[in-house]
């Protein structure tokens, strides 16, 4: 049974349950002695009775009148109307005596007003509306939760379809540099490209295995960019300093794939020259529920012309819809070094994924 239905009976349930509980109490503790008036059962089967049309007046309005409201929200209220008028002729005209009650046994002035269970046709029409009410109130509080329901799963249906862009722009973007790298290097050292062909083969199988998983345990992706790192230091001479500190254990912690490669990445395209000492430094620590990443690389000339391409913009987009407002990015030259620093929750919602 649907969840939303469920929901839709059990308020419907405890309405109708107040309705047949409430009203009978007075007649109940009259039955079990605890008033001063003794009541039978026979009268509390005749209160019960008596809600029967307002039972009917209900299952048709829920049945037949609440469809209306989704195609035609005038018709709708006319039905409505029309539906109370009717009740209303039948409260004024055949619900004027109560059921169970006989023309030849009419109730004597002597008996005490616990024995004259009378119905107005007023208050039995106030009743009707009532439950006309509880009905629509129910049936609206439940539609609108599904509404919300169905809007978070059409956004989150979105925003895996803009990542999963945004991934794709990446994703093209370090193959390139990294075979140039390889390219370079075969001229340079085949012995040293053939090493790199092999790291480039076991970042293609992760890339393969988690490129579409909408989290990754973190240590998939500390490997992915130790990885990285050592298929650069086969590339650069000694004139580069790489220095890594990354954990050994990330415990369950996950990210998306390659949101943190993104800026390393972007570090070794942006910070390393072949002319002048340049340096890369990674760090990744886990603390009270949050990860820590630090990168910072030498500034090169070119970069402060030519901007940092769209690798860390893509990563502030992938990261105000991951998180919201719950990251912390700080991307910032200061002298000759460009310092990304971002912190960021160590788990993540797979739906908000």
């Amino acid at each position: 049974m649907d969840h939303f239905l469920r929901k839709k009976l059990k308020l419907y349930g405890l309405f109708w349950g107040a309705v047949m509980v409430v009203p009978s109490l007075p007649l109940l503790w009259g039955s079990l002695g605890i008033t001063g008036h003794f009541s039978s059962f026979e009268e509390i089967a005749s209160l019960w009775l008596s809600i029967l049309p307002i039972l009917i007046l209900f299952l048709v309005h829920n049945f037949l009148m609440l469809p209306l409201i989704k195609r035609n929200k005038t018709l709708y209220f006319i039905a409505v109307m029309a539906l109370i008028a009717l009740f209303g002729i039948y409260c004024f005209t055949l619900a004027d005596k109560p059921p169970g009650m006989h023309d030849k046994m009419p109730p004597t002035a002597f008996d005490p007003p616990s024995h004259r269970p009378a119905r107005p046709a007023a208050l039995m029409l106030g009743f009707g509306v009532l439950a006309l009410i509880a009905n629509y109130g129910a049936d609206a509080i439940v539609e609108n939760e599904r509404k919300e329901q169905e809007r978070r799963l059409l956004e989150i249906d979105n925003l895996r379809l803009q990542l999963e862009a945004l991934r794709y722009q990446i994703n093209p973007h370090f193959f390139l540099n990294t075979l140039n790298n390889i390219q370079a290097l075969i001229l340079i050292d085949p012995d040293k490209a053939a090493e790199s062909i092999g790291i480039f083969s076991k970042m293609m199988q992760m890339i393969l295995r988690n490129g579409n998983a909408p989290l990754i345990p973190l240590s998939d992706e500390v490997c992915f960019i130790d990885y990285l790192v050592a298929l650069m230091r086969l590339r650069y001479t000694d004139n580069v300093t790489l220095e890594t500190r990354l954990p050994g254990q990330t415990g369950n912690a996950v990210v998306q794939p390659m949101i943190l490669t993104t800026f390393v990445e972007n570090a070794f395209k942006h910070g390393i020259s072949y002319k002048h000492p340049s340096s890369v430094r990674v760090q990744i620590e886990l603390a009270d529920g949050k990860i820590h990443f630090l990168c910072e690389n030498t500034l090169q000339a070119e970069s402060l012309t030519q901007g940092f391409g769209i690798g860390l913009e893509n990563a502030r987009k992938r990261l105000a819809m991951l998180y919201g407002e719950r990251y912390q990015l700080s991307a910032r030259s200061s002298g000759e070094l460009f310092r990304v620093e971002l912190t960021i929750p160590d788990q993540i919602d797979i739906c908000e994924a």
